[in-house]
């Protein structure tokens, strides 16, 4: 019994012990050294050989507006930030940066894609030849790349190249097109404010120019510059017609008085009065044969209609100076922080820094799932 506590098929069981614990170590590690090693092997290649050195250029600017903004915090009060209406600028301005519209003015002017698919070791930063839009516009993503900084309202371009010349070119006309859109977005931005109060003004001009047509048409026919006035003239002479008339009449009740009917002075009277009263019948029925009660009514409705127009254009006139006055204060405009300037040498890759960072993915990899199977043989009891 003893021999067999202390021997297993001739051999001491603290040597089976010891092989057992270093043959279950050994899988262990094995994996684990072999994986980093390659990983490290990979990594050295690429980041020591086939990496390509990039130039990278910088600018930077933000989108302010004459309108005034309320500080989104206390960094942003200091550094003149924006508010939500120049939050949303900005990010309407990064995804211009990153558009098909961008990229197909850059690649007019600058050629991206010769560029891109330049033969050239590392296989990571080479477009492939003939790729489509959709890989084209990612590549080039990947090569200009936009950053925000909301706090400051301010927007960081990042543009790398495989040469020292072409990195300022592109970032310069990154800006350039940037401010012309902004210039975009303020032009239309004054139209969707004008556009109202315009169609106002247009709408009153037309009515007071209808207005006063009609009241020139209607003096036309009239003949007469103010109808009005001649109609009160026409009624001013016949009431003095009619005070002529009772004049006479009660001068000739008085010579009737003291003379005989057939008497020079009566017979005189009478002709007088016949006259005048001839001459108030003879307005009275030019009067009622011109409609001069109705003219004068359509006139003076036509005047209130003109009077009417041109208050409602002084109205539209003042809205649109207000509506004008408000567009000139939510004008936008691009200020320029950092100017593209070029690189003095390449900064990307950072060669050392990439491979450690490589390397502390793989081994966090390694771990993650290193665990996830120890956690599946310990629930399967293996």
């Amino acid at each position: 019994m003893n021999l067999q506590a202390t021997e297993v098929s001739g051999r001491p069981v603290s040597e089976v012990g010891q092989r057992s614990v270093s043959g279950r170590g050994a899988p262990v590690r094995r994996p684990f050294l072999l994986f980093i090693s390659i990983t490290a092997l990979l990594a050295a290649i690429y980041y020591g050989l086939l990496a390509a050195p990039m130039y990278v250029t910088e600018t930077r600017f933000s989108i302010r507006s004459q309108q005034p903004v309320a500080p989104t915090s206390i960094m942003a009060a200091l550094n003149g930030g924006a508010g939500r209406d120049s939050l949303a600028d900005i990010t309407a301005v990064q995804d211009y940066i990153q558009s098909r519209t961008m990229l197909a003015e850059l690649e007019s002017a600058y050629h991206l894609r010769d560029s891109y698919s330049k033969f050239r070791l590392d296989f990571l930063h080479r477009l492939r030849p003939g790729a489509s839009e959709e890989s084209f516009l990612k590549f080039y993503r990947k090569m200009v790349r936009v950053r925000l900084d909301r706090e400051a309202g301010i927007i960081e371009v990042d543009v790398r190249t495989f040469d020292k010349a072409s990195g300022p070119l592109i970032a310069s006309s990154i800006l350039l097109r940037t401010e012309a859109f902004v210039d975009g977005m303020t032009q239309r931005l004054r139209s969707e404010t004008l556009r109202s109060a315009q169609g106002q003004l247009d709408q009153a001009n037309r009515d007071v120019e209808v207005a006063r047509a009609a009241v020139a048409s209607f003096r036309n026919a009239a003949s007469s510059v103010n109808p009005s006035a001649g109609a009160a003239q026409i009624q001013g002479g016949q009431a003095a017609l009619e005070s002529q008339a009772a004049t006479i009449q009660a001068e000739l009740a008085s010579a009737l008085t003291f003379n005989r009917p057939d008497s020079p002075v009566v017979r005189q009277l009478r002709a007088r009065l016949a006259s005048v009263q001839g001459l108030a019948a003879r307005l009275r029925a030019e009067q009622g044969a011109g409609g001069g009660g109705r003219q004068v009514t359509a006139y003076e409705t036509l005047l209130v209609q003109r009077d009417n127009a041109e208050r409602k254009l002084t109205a539209a006139s003042a809205n649109f100076d207000t509506a004008r006055a408000t567009a000139q204060q939510r004008e936008k405009y691009v200020v320029r922080v950092v100017n593209p300037s070029p690189p003095d040498k390449p900064t990307q890759p950072r060669r050392f820094l990439d491979f450690l960072t490589v390397l502390l993915f793989a081994l966090t990899g390694y771990a993650i799932v290193s665990l996830a199977i120890a956690g599946i043989r310990d629930h399967r009891g293996v």
